[in-house]
């Protein structure tokens, strides 16, 4: 069945630009010293995982919540996706950037869930996501961790490995 809950272009389309656009110009003007491949890599791994657990989650069989302003793709949600590229890029930035050992992971990803979360709640309080079946937001907090800790550890490996020539 479609669920149509909203029509104009409003708050939740406004949170989604903004946070595609300031996010993708805070990665250009952030030039930390990764590769292009790396840069890359970090965007799509942002935009993949979004779309995988969304799409996981979202449809049936679960079918936990919508997202957008219809219950079925639609142009703006593949822009929410991928507005998930520099959330990806400014973890592994700021890990590096901070200097952080891996005796700091939990800590870590504890706070860059808690980002998550406290940033989900404001999309989810614009329209952005629409939750149903009982779903709730503490739900997402186990997803967080676990696409942080995959993302630092193929960034570990990554980083061991020298550069192909």
């Amino acid at each position: 069945m479609l669920v149509l809950y909203d029509q104009s272009f409003d708050a939740n389309e406004i949170f989604v630009l903004l946070v595609t656009v300031i996010g993708y110009l805070a990665v250009y003007l952030a030039r930390i010293q990764f590769s292009f491949n790396m840069l890359l890599l970090s965007l799509l791994f942002g935009i993949y995982t979004g779309f995988f657990f969304d799409h996981t989650i979202s449809l049936y069989p679960m079918n936990y919540y919508d997202v957008n302003e219809v219950s079925k793709f639609e142009v703006f949600d593949f822009i929410s996706y991928i507005m998930y590229g520099p959330f990806s890029y400014f973890f592994i930035y700021l890990w590096e950037k901070l200097q952080l050992q891996t005796r700091h992971t939990v800590a870590y990803i504890l706070c860059w869930s808690l980002f998550g979360i406290l940033t989900e709640n404001g999309a989810h309080r614009l329209g952005l996501y629409h939750y149903k079946g009982g779903y709730s937001i503490l739900y997402s907090f186990t997803f967080y961790p676990i696409v942080q800790l995959i993302w630092l550890n193929v960034y570990w490996k990554l980083k061991k490995e020298p550069a192909a020539n």
